[in-house]
């Protein structure tokens, strides 16, 4: 996995030609946690805006429950081929989905780090799929569909609040083919912006 450092080489990435719908995405979610929205508007809008804005197929958000040390999937944005195999065939509910922090290496290390990860090999994806499922056979079926439809690429930002981990903002795109640096920018962006909104609790996602 190929790691980014945050910061000053985001903002830089982001101040490139036709971002007028990042820019503007991102004026929307530090409107809305400034005005203190309810972190499902916030998480909605972060993931929808991420999939319009990039050529991103997939969004997943898993937050924190309280102060448990799990991992809770709270929202998830899926092609109709993952809806049918993962949610419909196996009468799946989302927000069932739970990973116990310290139970997955795979995702102890992006958390250790605190950077964005890039995954760019439909075997690292797979694998990633697998870790975030809830049991054995469903993270089969994930790795499966990953392998099924050619999902060769994803990101992993973890949500902080300082150095609190808040939960963990997965994205995929169908093929090999890495973000360009804008977007991955713009990935790292909206979670440091999330980051707060998910530390001052609400109501949870979908």
């Amino acid at each position: 996995a190929r790691r980014t450092d945050p910061g000053q080489e985001a903002q830089d990435q982001m101040d490139t030609p036709n971002t007028d719908a990042r820019k503007s995405l991102l004026d929307t979610i530090d409107r809305m946690v400034q005005d203190g929205d309810n972190r499902d508007a916030i998480i909605k809008e972060a993931a929808d805006g991420l999939r319009s804005a990039t050529n991103l197929n997939l969004i997943f958000v898993m937050i924190r429950d309280d102060d448990q040390p799990t991992l809770r999937m709270c929202y998830a944005s899926l092609g109709d081929y993952e809806r049918r195999q993962i949610r419909d065939s196996v009468d799946l509910a989302l927000r069932s989905v739970k990973v116990e922090l310290g139970d997955e290496p795979m995702l102890t290390t992006f958390f250790r780090h605190g950077q964005l990860a890039q995954l760019e090999s439909i075997h690292e994806v797979a694998e990633l799929a697998r870790a975030i499922a809830p049991k054995e056979r469903i993270g089969a079926m994930a790795a499966d569909a990953v392998r099924n439809q050619g999902i060769g690429y994803a990101c992993v930002m973890p949500i902080l609040a300082g150095e609190d981990i808040q939960g963990v903002l997965i994205a995929t795109r169908y093929g090999h083919k890495p973000l360009p640096h804008e977007d991955s920018a713009l990935v790292q962006a909206i979670a440091a912006l999330m980051g707060p909104a998910l530390a001052n609790g609400g109501s949870s996602a979908r």
